[in-house]
């Protein structure tokens, strides 16, 4: 098992938001979105921190991040690789899953996966089984 490493929220919200910052510039390659859209699903946002919520600015960031990745990633779909539209997919699949909404509209996100199926059918013979099963 992997350990839990503790990271202060206000740490990672100011990570979150120059990724938001970077993001709404258009200063991301696609592979580099696709990793920190990842990254920050696999975050576990825990809001015991002893009668502090920090958690709440830190999901405030990470709304905003997933909002304008939403809209950069639907835009730029066709520059992602194999791995990067399985990842970002997971990525988004993941937070809705986890009830975490991402702040992106119905059809920020509806957007989102009609580019992102455009733009991988003809790359699907270039996926390997994981990100095939990533996007299931």
């Amino acid at each position: 098992a992997v350990p839990h490493v503790v990271v202060p929220c206000s740490l990672l919200t100011q990570l979150t938001e120059c990724s938001h910052a970077l993001a709404r510039a258009g200063c991301m390659q696609p592979q580099a979105l696709a990793s920190l859209t990842w990254s920050f699903a696999k975050l576990e946002v825990r809001t015991d921190t002893g009668g502090k919520n920090e958690a709440v600015p830190l999901r405030q960031a990470l709304d905003k991040f997933f909002s304008k990745a939403s809209m950069l990633a639907a835009r730029t779909a066709p520059d992602f690789a194999a791995q990067g539209i399985s990842n970002l997919l997971w990525a988004f699949a993941s937070r809705a899953f986890a009830n975490s909404p991402s702040g992106a509209s119905f059809h920020e996100e509806q957007a989102l996966l009609v580019a992102f199926g455009q733009a991988a059918g003809p790359k699907l013979h270039k996926f390997k089984a994981q990100e095939l099963t990533n996007m299931a």
